[in-house]
């Protein structure tokens, strides 16, 4: 079944599942402008970072510094958690909330009621207009949340605020009712 639990432990359908483009990594490097320099501090994946160097240090204890496994023991857990920390972030869209879901070990789990996005902006880095990959900045009062290398970043910006709509005229309608 396709759901999402929210912190209400209400299981919506989910509308849109929102995933970084194959080609968006090709843009994390692109400091043109201290916002894509922000972009990048943002969706680098400091805790798969930090866990593998922990992992690594350890098995560099255990394993011969002579040894080529040496060298394996550093570089495959400094690449696999990082990536694996990339690959299990997802952003669903449901009918009253975006659900933000990530983490390497334990998933945490973060629900935005569509009713409290205040703007949703949509940027494109250098070269990502020609194969139409952006990101999304969703504004809600005291944060700002980004979603990084998006393929067609206009059409699922006017889902966010289609949605946000839909659900507003639902409240509406059932406070008049």
């Amino acid at each position: 079944m396709l759901g999402v639990v929210a912190p209400t432990t209400v299981v919506e359908p989910i509308l849109q599942e929102f995933r970084p483009s194959a080609v968006a990594f090709l843009f994390s490097l692109d400091f043109s402008g201290w916002h894509r320099f922000a972009v990048a501090l943002d969706v680098t994946p400091w805790k798969g970072i930090a866990l593998g160097l922990v992992c690594a240090g350890a098995l560099s204890l255990v394993i011969p510094a002579t040894s080529y496994w040496f060298i394996a023991a550093w570089l495959v857990p400094l690449c696999l958690f990082p990536v694996l920390q990339v690959h299990r972030r997802r952003t669903y869209l449901t009918a009253s909330a975006l659900v933000f879901v990530s983490g390497i070990l334990r998933s945490s789990i973060r629900a935005v009621p569509l009713h409290t996005i205040q703007s949703v902006d949509v940027s494109y880095p250098r070269f990502g207009s020609a194969v139409d990959v952006g990101d999304i900045d969703v504004n809600i009062p005291g944060d700002r949340i980004l979603m990084f290398g998006l393929r067609n970043p206009t059409r699922l910006a006017q889902l966010i605020l289609d949605a946000r709509e839909a659900g507003a005229g639902s409240a509406v309608s059932q406070t008049s009712a």
